[in-house]
């Protein structure tokens, strides 16, 4: 990768930053796109009003970056894997963006639209998953509905994991710089430059989502950025055979695992697999974790962001960890399965309320987590516990009894019914 790419991957990080600030600006004087605190969204952890058009933030950046690194010459030809993989993607960022700007999307129909854009990315680029034993005979249409139920998955993973400042997009820019090295590894100039020019538009976004949440990915967003993670994780493995199919799993396992487990959890509670709740692990993470007492915004802000860093430290030893290991299939499998297992029991011990004292985030001396902005329910919630001080002093176990009754007091019946897992 020469200095003109890394130059133009800084030209799209601007881009980028300055279409996702004027988008965050225009919030201010229109409601388009405009998503408010006070709604009755179960997974909603912000306390402002935002604009959920980031997405138009992440495709100028991208956008910026693969006009200026066509070839003069043949632009419209399938070669030119840059072009393609954006225009494939088109479909489910256009339906993304009309559920930001509207809300009048039903996940049936963005669930559609991702598949499309599967279907279309097969037909222009053959980013077809290729089975064996199958692929070469008569029932290939096997490998295109495989394909497409990994592409829709991926992409929805990313909207799932989109809950906390800095989260999805972090997420993502980590993943693509992981695939982005092995492309460079192999030679693969095309994928190398789509994942830097991918990675270098949502670290644009970030800049003005991160920490303050001044602007969110939206579904148009965080369906653009899974999609091109999983078409560039395709085209890596149909363009080199001999990578296994558990090196872009075991880069995107904790998203992946997060959506597989989500639909799981909601079907044996009969909730609906696509109905949206506040149970996922980064909602977890954020409750039972980081117990840093706030009563602003500005702080409320801060503790969203601080929640993100324990995924993004997550993330970058994971990826750290597989590429170490990326041409061996027998330890990608290995850590795939060890990276499910550390999952299910970090949940496990989460909605327990048995997660270690070392790791979490608890100011001193006493720390009571809130999920709304009511200023001095701190104070009074301590005073009000029968056998507490109300100075505030309070010993390692009573902190901890303390945090549970609030954390059980303020968790509705419906997560209270989820909890019960004995």
């Amino acid at each position: 990768m020469d200095t003109d790419q890394l130059i133009l991957a800084g030209f799209a990080v601007g881009v980028a930053f300055l279409a996702s600030y004027m988008v965050s600006s225009f919030r201010r004087v229109g409601q388009v796109g405009s998503d408010c605190h006070m709604g009755d969204k179960p997974q909603r952890m912000h306390q402002h009003q935002v604009s959920r058009l980031g997405g138009l933030g992440i495709i100028a950046g991208l956008g910026t970056y693969i006009l200026f690194s066509l070839p003069t010459t043949s632009v419209f030809t399938p070669e030119v894997s840059l072009l393609w993989v954006i225009l494939a993607g088109l479909p489910v960022f256009a339906f993304g963006m009309i559920e930001d700007c509207w809300g009048n999307i039903s996940p049936q129909v963005r669930l559609l639209a991702a598949i499309g854009s599967a279907l279309l990315a097969g037909m222009l680029l053959k980013a077809v998953l290729p089975i064996p034993g199958i692929s070469t005979g008569g029932l290939s249409v096997i490998c295109w509905l495989f394909t497409c139920f990994c592409v829709a998955g991926v992409t929805h993973a990313f909207n799932i994991i989109d809950g906390l400042n800095g989260l999805s997009s972090g997420v993502a820019v980590i993943i693509l710089c992981g695939l982005g090295w092995v492309a460079h590894l192999l030679g693969d100039g095309t994928l190398a430059q789509l994942s830097l020019g991918t990675s270098a538009a949502a670290l644009g976004f970030m800049f003005v989502n991160y920490p303050k949440g001044r602007i969110f990915l939206g579904d148009g967003g965080a369906y653009l950025l899974g999609f091109l993670i999983a078409e560039i994780s395709i085209l890596l493995l149909v363009r080199h055979s001999q990578l296994s199919w558990f090196l872009p799993l075991a880069l995107a396992i904790y998203p992946v695992t997060e959506t597989l487990y989500s639909i799981y959890r909601r079907r044996i509670k009969n909730t609906g697999a696509q109905k949206a709740d506040a149970l996922h692990l980064h909602s977890l993470v954020h409750k039972r974790l980081n117990r840093w007492a706030w009563g602003s915004k500005a702080n409320g802000m801060l503790r969203n962001s601080l929640s993100t860093t324990f995924f993004w430290v997550w993330q970058g030893i994971s990826t750290l960890i597989v590429l170490a290991i990326w041409d061996q299939k027998h330890l990608l499998m290995l850590y795939c399965s060890l990276s499910v297992l550390f999952y299910l029991g970090l949940y496990r011990m989460l909605v327990r309320f048995k997660a270690p004292m070392w790791m979490k985030i608890i100011s001193s001396p006493a720390a009571v987590q809130q999920e709304f902005d009511l200023p001095g329910l701190v104070s009074k919630s301590i005073d009000a516990q029968n056998g507490e001080p109300k100075n505030g002093h309070l010993n390692g176990k009573q902190t901890d009894r303390h945090l549970n009754k609030l954390s059980n007091r303020e968790t509705s019946k419906t997560d209270q019914e989820f909890f019960r897992l004995d």
